[in-house]
Formats: structure tokens, sequence, C-alpha cells
């Protein structure tokens, strides 16, 4: 169960991922505090967004896993039916070579994410995408907390630990790369991710 001590500070934790570095005193919506133009400049550039329902539209998908979650679960359902012994062969025969690195990052990771998959890479863009969405004032700030909130709770128990959370990204993370040479630096932010449990000082720290 994905839990601190406040309920916002948990939802909030879930973009951790992507910008916690374990020297916050506290959380808060304004993951970037950029001006407004500075966040619609990187909700256009990277996400193609450019209005707010458009950026509604990509909340709802995020939020309810339907980016490249789809895909992957897709993938690793197949894959933990299968006998462990056709998988290597199987594997082998797929001749897409972006398929054959995605089946083995999903291959990896299997049984840590046997009931989540790489969910948490969506989910975790979801509550970037409400955050950044209301600096870019597409969305009010109650609204960006409905996302958010509405998040945590959907997923709050879906994944065992903040550990099997942060692996999930990283899973998702790689699949959506496709690009098995990204796995030490993946590794790198999962540990990064992990020293923020240990450090007393830290949020996280001091709140789980």
């Amino acid at each position: 169960m994905l839990k601190m001590k406040d309920k916002k500070e948990s939802a909030l934790a879930l973009f951790a991922p992507m910008w916690i570095t374990g020297s916050e005193e506290k959380l808060s919506i304004r993951i970037y505090n950029v001006d407004q133009q500075e966040a619609r400049d990187m909700l256009r550039d990277h996400w193609g967004t450019r209005t707010r329902e458009a950026l509604i539209e990509q909340i709802d998908r995020m939020s309810n896993a339907n980016g490249h979650s789809l895909e992957y679960m897709e993938y690793h359902e197949m894959l933990l039916q299968m006998d462990e012994e056709e998988i290597p062969t199987y594997i082998e025969s797929v001749h897409d070579e972006t398929l054959k690195s995605e089946l083995n990052i999903i291959n990896t990771y299997k049984y840590d994410l046997r009931k989540c998959g790489g969910r948490a890479f969506d989910i975790c863009r979801g509550q970037f995408l409400a955050s950044i969405g209301f600096e870019a004032g597409y969305i009010s700030e109650k609204e960006a907390w409905d996302y958010i909130l509405a998040t945590y709770d959907k997923y709050c128990d879906h994944f065992s630990s903040w550990e099997q959370y942060m692996l999930s990204y990283n899973a998702g993370r790689q699949y959506w790369s496709s690009n098995t040479s990204e796995a030490y630096a993946i590794d790198e932010n999962y540990y990064r991710y992990m020293r923020l449990f240990i450090n007393e000082k830290s949020l996280f720290g001091r709140n789980v």
C-alpha cells in the first residue's frame, strides 16, 4: 500500500520518480514552479498539448493507465501464462528488434510486478500532467487536486510498497524507451529513489 502520514503528500509522491530529489521539506503541487508560459511551452513541446481539452484528455488517459501500460500489460499477461522454458525461444523468434527488446524488458520484471506491471509509468505522468496543467493555467488548483487525489485513491492499494511502485515506473519507462542499454541509468534512478527512504531527514524518511 502506498501511504504516508499525510494523504496529499502521498498523492503527490506518485510523481516522485520524475522530480523528487530528497531535499524537499514538503511536497508542492507546483512541481517546477515555473511561470504560465513556461508550463505551456513544456506541454506543447513534450506532449503536443495546447488546450485545456487536450490536457484533460491526456490526464484521463494516463491516470487510467491507458498509455503505454495498455500494450505493456497485454504482453505481460501473455508471458505470465507461458511456460518458463518457452519464453526465451518465443522472444528469440520475434523478428522485430524493438518488440524483442520490449519483451525482454517485460520478462525481466514479470514476477516482481505480477499484478501491476509497468502501470506506474503512466500513473506518474498523469499526476505530473495535472500539476503542470495547473501551472499552465489550463485547469484550476482544485481541479488538479481532484485528479491527483482521485488517482491516488484508485491506485494506493494496487502496489505493495513504494519500492514496488518505483520498480513499476522503471519497468514502464524502460519499455517506453525500447532500449535495454538504458538499464544502468534506470537502476540508478531506482536506487536514488530508495535512498529517500533511508535518509531520515528526507520527506519520505520522516513520513513512511
